[in-house]
């Protein structure tokens, strides 16, 4: 059968077909077409003659090939544009209310419009009938509220908190005025501006790199080795180490006695002490470094000679540091 009309095709016939019916209506209803006119001889005419209506049955070669058909070119006249929409040449629809949507749209407009008339008049009876001293309360709302909470970032000129500030972060500030105490971590404490008190040890340059401590511009100063130098010391008592200062006694019959320290330096100057009765005086005769010193006498001594010794060191004045403070 030809399509006539588009839809679904199931292949294409090859040859013709030709469906030759006997004249006579005294043939047999069965037989065989011998009719030179019949492209093929296997076709087998079968008149039916009830009701008016007659079939033939057949063999043609065909080719088959499942397809959509499209006699009349309907779907070549569709076209895609870029946006996937459907571009169609002619298109007729009976009930289609374009001009219903129309009509509400313009409606929808005038309605608009007459609000912003209405509002816009409303403004300016209350702009008219304000006077030069009137003060309008233009500010929102939410600028009064007496708590806000605050999700995102907050960025103003000034601040002012009269109550408790609280920042559960880092902080990070820059020129800092604090006109009271100032607490850290609840055991440093700076109070009443010249005061600074901690619960424990106090630590001053602990980290390896630190090198000097410079109190009063250079009039006091304490170096990584702990060596302190100032201006001048007073002290109620000193209390040196036994590397320095000691007490030593000098045998009967005898004219030296070794002292062995590692405090002796190039700069030592060593200083006796008797603390027993003798009419000989002690001298240093000689000193090693980080070995020792000898104590002599210039002729035996019938009895001990008790002593004490004292290793002082004598350094160069160290010059106010050159490093100013800020």
């Amino acid at each position: 059968m030809k399509a006539t009309r588009p839809g679904f095709v199931i292949g294409k016939a090859l040859e013709d077909f030709t469906c030759v019916i006997a004249s006579e209506a005294k043939q047999s209803q069965t037989g065989i077409a011998t009719d030179s006119s019949s492209p093929r001889n296997d076709v087998i005419a079968i008149p039916t003659l009830r009701r008016g209506k007659q079939s033939c049955q057949g063999k043609i070669l065909a080719f088959i090939q499942p397809s959509y058909a499209d006699p009349s070119n309907i779907l070549a006249n569709l076209s895609l544009d870029s946006d996937g929409s459907l571009i169609v040449p002619t298109f007729k629809e009976k009930d289609l209310e374009i001009a219903s949507i129309e009509s509400r749209i313009n409606d929808m407009e005038r309605r608009m419009d007459l609000k912003l008339k209405e509002q816009a008049a409303s403004i300016t009876a209350i702009l008219n009938t304000a006077s030069d001293s009137a003060q309008l309360n233009l500010a929102p709302p939410s600028f009064s509220l007496s708590e806000a909470t605050f999700s995102g970032m907050l960025a103003a000129y000034d601040l002012s908190v009269s109550n408790i500030f609280k920042s559960l972060g880092e902080t990070f500030l820059g020129k800092t005025t604090i006109a009271g105490d100032l607490s850290v971590d609840g055991t440093l404490s700076i109070s009443k501006g010249n005061t600074i008190d901690t619960i424990g040890t106090l630590f001053l340059q602990s980290s390896p790199l630190a090198d000097l401590i410079n109190i009063f511009n250079g009039k006091v100063i304490i170096d990584k080795q702990g060596a302190l130098t100032a201006q001048k010391v007073i002290s109620e008592k000193f209390v040196a180490g036994t590397s320095t200062l000691g007490t030593e006694t000098l045998k009967a019959g005898q004219t030296e006695v070794s002292i062995n320290t590692q405090a002796v330096t190039n700069k030592s100057n060593i200083f006796t002490s008797l603390k027993s009765e003798s009419d000989l005086p002690l001298f240093v005769d000689s000193q090693i470094p980080s070995q020792g010193f000898k104590v002599k006498i210039s002729k035996p001594s019938d009895k001990d000679i008790v002593f004490s010794w004292w290793i002082v060191d004598a350094e160069p004045s160290r010059s106010i540091v050159d490093q100013e403070p800020e």
